[in-house]
């Protein structure tokens, strides 16, 4: 269980914060499953896009950016041996999924309409394969970053021109992601740095423990127990759940402007081990932040 603190505590603490997570699916991801949220079909609210090991790719729009709706399948078998995926959005595709097959193969799923994805292309194969294949960049960047956790192999790939260019990566680097405008990369001893271009100066370097869980989202940097927007660290609310294996990915669920996180838990114990819990941002100006139609004011005054 999560430590619940009413949403109203959250706003007098600070006027810009993120709240204590809450149910939001169940059962929505599978152990190795691949998750990310992206706005596929431009309400400018997050649907998170999940793809399962054995093909499937399943679509889970919100419902008003207050709770999850219908799980669709929106492709049955393009997931399959996929090592990790990237959300883009090009004119060429517009909105869709990069995702790397067999460390090595480059395909594109596209064309999101009425809960399906129409068209599935493979886009390029990349010089040599990258062992443990990952994929990093930002919907609307016109290049993504493919590399191997385990060597300094990495591939910069330009979406507009599919031009292949190979980089070297800082050494021992584990995660690569990108926030913003700029380039984090993780190293195996733990801390995660910020840099200027493709990993020519290093800006500053979050200190973070061996193994901490690290994931980038479009201004949301999640590094351990703190997230981080900016120069501004906000601390995770202590969770009480058993230790378990999740993933994160972070968007706009609610469509307000900032990112949200969402966790998917891999959990061994019953009712919460297999859920997905919505960790909402709160910012500066907003009005109604749970989306649940009482306003910042009421939910003070109410202490809900």
């Amino acid at each position: 269980m999560i430590t619940l603190i009413p949403l109203a505590t959250a706003l007098l603490a600070t006027p810009e914060t993120i709240c204590p997570s809450h149910p939001w699916a169940l059962g929505q991801s599978s152990p190795g499953s691949l998750p990310l949220v992206i706005d596929l079909d431009g309400d400018r609210m997050g649907d998170t896009v999940v793809v399962e090991p054995s093909g499937p790719v399943l679509v889970t729009p919100p419902v008003a950016g207050e709770k999850a709706g219908p799980t669709t399948e929106a492709s049955n078998t393009w997931g399959k041996d996929c090592r990790a995926i990237q959300g883009i959005q090009t004119v060429e595709t517009g909105t869709g999924i990069v995702g790397i097959f067999g460390d090595r193969q480059i395909r594109i799923l596209s064309h999101f309409q009425a809960g399906k994805f129409s068209q599935s292309a493979d886009f390029l194969t990349l010089p040599t394969r990258l062992r443990g294949a990952k994929l990093a960049g930002l919907p609307g960047n016109d290049s993504i970053i493919a590399y191997s956790p385990t060597s300094a192999t990495a591939y910069e790939i330009r979406l507009s021109d599919r031009r292949v260019t190979p980089i070297n990566l800082p050494p021992q680097t584990v995660w690569v992601g990108n926030s913003g405008s700029h380039w984090f990369t993780q190293s195996a001893a733990g801390p995660v740095t910020e840099w200027d271009g493709l990993f020519s100066r290093a800006r500053r370097t979050i200190p973070v423990a061996k193994g901490t869980v690290v994931t980038a989202g479009r201004e949301l940097l999640l590094a351990g127990n703190a997230v981080w927007r900016g120069e501004k660290a906000m601390p995770l609310p202590v969770s009480t759940f058993p230790d378990g294996k999740s993933t994160y990915a972070a968007g706009d669920i609610d469509g307000d402007g900032d990112d949200d996180l969402l966790e998917f838990r891999h959990g061994a114990e019953k009712h919460t081990g297999q859920q997905t819990r919505l960790w909402r941002m709160v910012s500066n100006g907003e009005t109604d932040a749970d989306h649940d139609g009482l306003t910042n004011d009421q939910e003070l005054n109410l202490g809900t």
